[in-house]
């Protein structure tokens, strides 16, 4: 692939990663208050620390690549991180509380598998 097309499809990607934040935010936060759990609540930290990190490199591509490349590594890892646990939680805790609830957290956990 040359070098004009993957400018462009990390372009895509971090633009993708900006906007997965909006439904994971308005997901995982009311799924937090209503059920008293923690995940998938908490992975908003890692959505919004990833929608920063996009953000700056839509802004000014920056010129190091290994810094780069560690930031995404450990957003993946936080995400994968809170992931497992908030799908455990989901079909062990949840389904005590309403289907509801289970259905908000398993709609919140899908933009944060779009942004791995």
């Amino acid at each position: 692939m040359d070098e004009r097309n993957q400018m462009t499809t990390n372009r895509s990607l971090r633009l993708l990663t900006i906007l997965a934040w909006v439904p994971a935010f308005a997901l995982a936060l009311p799924h937090g208050l209503e059920s008293h759990h923690p995940c998938p609540a908490i992975g908003i930290l890692p959505m919004t620390f990833s929608a920063c990190v996009g953000i700056l490199h839509l802004a000014k591509k920056p010129n190091f690549r290994g810094i780069s490349i560690a930031m995404d590594l450990f957003i993946a890892c936080f995400l994968v991180g809170i992931l497992i646990p908030s799908w455990i939680m989901l079909t062990w805790y949840d389904l005590s509380i309403s289907a509801r609830s289970t259905v908000l957290g398993t709609y919140a956990t899908f933009p944060m598998m779009m942004n791995l």
